[in-house]
């Protein structure tokens, strides 16, 4: 897909985020009702308290509720919590802005955008990529040590292209012999071997009548 194309289709609703593409239109609750309900249908597999309640966002997850459900009723499962696909990115990019200093805590708004609590954040954090690099001690002693997280890098694709060798340039052939294979042998008075033979073959019949012609034409 190119850059150009993502515009275009944003035009007709849909939305390229960092953890999920998705459609608003399709996150309301009564598309999701159905969405719901035709996943069951397709799979032979109704489960109780799913989907979520309208309105609510993120809820607990429920036990024995596959992933590929909430994927297909516009929710994600991130650790215990199931969030909206839409409220997700919002997380996410909390996360990210936090993650650009390096090394990050929970922070409130995590907290109050996932309506999750300290425990449910630090599980949904490493769903998201992130990973456990440490602990400090809370200012409450009584309190557990808070956490230490840093955003995981995505390693990158090897290169496929091979830099040109120094000596050539961007949209030029490499020398070769073969202009010295195509030259052509001179003789010793400095005309090529061929142009000789070509004036041989020129040379008319002597018993023809035009070599006579010539020769008459010569002595007059």
């Amino acid at each position: 897909m190119q850059e150009s194309d993502k515009p275009r289709l944003a035009r007709f609703g849909l939305r390229f985020g960092v953890e999920t593409v998705y459609m608003p239109e399709l996150l309301k609750p009564a598309q999701i009702e159905l969405r719901s309900l035709l996943f069951s249908l397709a799979n032979g597999a109704f489960y109780e308290g799913a989907p979520p309640p309208a309105g609510r966002v993120a809820i607990d997850a429920i036990a024995d509720v596959p992933d590929a459900y909430w994927l297909a009723v516009g929710y994600r499962r991130l650790g215990q919590r199931v969030m909206r696909v839409d409220m997700v990115e919002r997380v996410a990019m909390l996360v990210r802005v936090a993650a650009r200093q390096g090394q990050f805590k929970i922070a409130e708004d995590m907290l109050s955008l996932a309506g999750a609590t300290r425990e449910q954040m630090a599980q949904m954090l490493l769903d998201l990529g992130c990973v456990i690099v440490g602990e400090e001690a809370a200012e409450d002693p009584e309190k557990p040590a808070l956490q230490i997280f840093e955003r995981k890098r995505k390693a990158r694709p090897p290169r496929t292209d091979k830099a040109p060798a120094p000596n050539q340039r961007r949209g030029t052939k490499p020398k070769d012999d073969r202009n010295a294979q195509n030259r052509k042998p001179k003789s010793a008075g400095g005309k090529p071997q061929s142009d000789q033979r070509r004036q041989a073959e020129k040379q008319p019949d002597p018993n023809s009548p035009f070599a006579v012609l010539a020769a008459l034409k010569t002595k007059a």
